[in-house]
């Protein structure tokens, strides 16, 4: 794993604290596979971008008959991706800087450390197992 990967996961990292620790019910009514699934989705939403990209593309997911996204959301699941999405926004430009200081000795090349930020959140976001976000709707609290 890389220095900006670390960096992404990060705030991955915050936003799954902060969605457990805003709802302590999680840590008694799951096992750790399920914390796993939760762990997945916060990391899938992350992953999107922010801005509520997460909620668009789980929708296009959905629209294309991807059955790891054949559900309904949860006011549960809207929490982890409004969570996600604030970590995103705060954490993001400190991902770019990580990025631009791996490439900051080519001056001139303005767009290797864009790249490597996005094949890093691709690498992140491919590594997400997604076949158990529809078990995730059965969590209330």
């Amino acid at each position: 794993m890389n220095r900006i990967e670390t960096d992404i996961y990060r705030g991955i990292d915050m936003a799954f604290h902060w969605f457990t620790k805003n709802n302590p019910t999680l840590d008694v009514i799951c096992d750790e596979e399920t914390l796993e699934k939760w762990y997945n989705f916060i990391t899938w939403c992350y992953t999107q971008d922010g801005e509520g990209y997460a909620f668009d593309n789980l929708e296009t997911l959905k629209n294309e008959k991807n059955p790891d996204f054949d559900f309904t959301l949860t006011s549960l699941m809207e929490e982890a991706m409004t969570e996600s999405d604030a970590w995103w926004c705060k954490y993001n430009t400190d991902h770019q800087e990580v990025a631009e200081d791996e490439f900051k000795e080519d001056p001139d090349d303005e767009e290797s450390h864009w790249e490597a930020l996005e094949e890093a959140y691709e690498k992140i976001l491919s590594s997400v197992d997604t076949t158990g976000f529809k078990d995730l709707t059965k969590v209330e609290i």
